[in-house]
């Protein structure tokens, strides 16, 4: 099954829709069982009641999904989907649904809900492995002919059951080969981060575990900014956040972000079920953006890590995502520690090169923090949402789930 999108229908869609609409396959589970004419479909679209939008895997037609009913108070709303006969049992329905949730979560929506005829086994199969519990039964609430029929309710929240969760992100306030080039530009990304931690909803339980990277050999006007972050980072510790609270963790600046993400792991790693990685200059600026990397694990065990920036395209090296900027689960981490022991990490280590500076960092830290997932037998998934997160002063969009950079951003951030 290739990848699944959402678009809204069309005039152009209207035929298609018909044809899977009113195909006995599908008609016979309807509610609703009226044959609309062309001109009937195409007023009842033109309504936007219900809302409808063409499910397409690779750029093909497969089906369509509606909304309906909103209740914008309680943030809830009816959902259904048809797909064409032809291309049912593959698995398009499921990622429909999975990319609609997702939708919705972005929109701040809280629940979904549905009703499906009792005899319609195989769509109640399908709704209780999406997560939907039955909330009810309506009595002889539907009319075929001269038949009334019962209607099962259905419901689940957007948001899945995600566990208690950790976002990593290592900081530090010293000499590095790109942006940010001065002190204080590594300063003001700081206070950016920690406004963003603080306005934007990861969209489930998250603690943000400030892992600071503290270099000693630095001369004095740099290390007077470095004491001004750590001013900032002391007052932010245990200081709550949309779903969670700072953590802040100071250690000896050895492995970079690779080696700072271990050490948050292996301290903690009995007490999160999902983990967040990413550096400083990597900010996410989506709500919503956790929630959505879990449930992309959740619904494929195959996939280890999902990538926030991106997956690496380039073939000349291993398999591995760009800054190890993504989400894992604890289950799959433990696996990766278990996989790498050593004389300096007998219960093992998540991949990092354990010699200060910049050489070798990116073959024996950031490739292989993320290329031993792979190593594992788990695929390495780009994020399947775009605009969620900016590097600190790039105008470039290098990938599609990034932003580019601009000084707006940083007008509203207190200084």
């Amino acid at each position: 099954m290739g990848s699944v999108q959402l678009r809204p229908l069309t005039d152009a869609d209207l035929s298609f829709v018909s044809e899977v609409r009113h195909h006995p396959e599908t008609l016979s589970f309807l509610h609703d069982q009226r044959i609309f004419s062309a001109e009937q479909m195409r007023e009842w679209m033109r309504s936007r009641t219900p809302e409808w939008y063409m499910v397409e895997a690779d750029g093909t037609m497969v089906g369509y999904v509606r909304i309906s009913d909103r209740d914008s108070r309680n943030q809830c709303v009816k959902v259904g989907c048809d797909i064409h006969p032809r291309y049912r049992r593959r698995g398009f329905a499921t990622a429909a649904y999975h990319a609609l949730f997702d939708t919705l979560r972005w929109e701040g929506c809280h629940r979904v809900w549905l009703e499906v005829l009792p005899d319609n086994a195989a769509a109640i199969s399908l709704y209780e492995k999406l997560g939907f519990l039955r909330e009810g039964r309506l009595s002889q609430a539907v009319r075929h002919g001269n038949t009334w029929w019962d209607s099962l309710v259905m419901g689940r929240p957007v948001v899945p059951d995600t566990g208690i969760n950790a976002k990593v992100v290592a900081v530090y306030i010293g000499q590095r080969r790109a942006n940010p080039g001065s002190p204080k530009d590594a300063y003001d990304l700081l206070r950016f981060l920690l406004d963003k931690e603080v306005t934007v909803d990861p969209g489930c339980s998250a603690d943000t575990i400030i892992v600071y990277n503290k270099d000693s050999c630095m001369d004095e006007h740099r290390m007077s900014w470095a004491r001004r972050a750590e001013e900032v980072l002391a007052g932010v510790d245990g200081l709550s956040t949309p779903r969670g609270r700072f953590r802040v963790i100071v250690r000896d600046n050895i492995g970079l972000s690779f080696g700072a993400f271990n050490h948050a792991f292996t301290y903690h790693m009995t007490e999160y079920d999902h983990w967040f990685f990413t550096e400083d200059d990597q900010v996410v600026i989506h709500d919503g953006c956790f929630a959505s990397a879990i449930e992309q694990m959740q619904s494929d065990p195959q996939i280890g890590f999902v990538a926030i920036v991106g997956v690496s395209e380039d073939t000349a090296f291993p398999p591995h995502a760009h800054g190890g900027v993504g989400v894992s689960s604890r289950s799959v981490l433990r696996q990766v520690l278990a996989a790498n022991r050593c004389e300096r990490h007998p219960r093992g280590h998540l991949p990092y090169h354990w010699e200060r500076g910049y050489d070798e960092q990116e073959c024996k830290g950031e490739i292989r923090f993320t290329n031993a997932i792979h190593q594992l037998g788990y695929r390495l998934s780009n994020l399947n949402k775009n605009d969620v997160c900016v590097a600190w002063r790039d105008a470039g969009k290098r990938t599609p789930r990034m932003v580019p950079w601009s000084h707006a951003m940083t007008d509203a951030c207190p200084s």
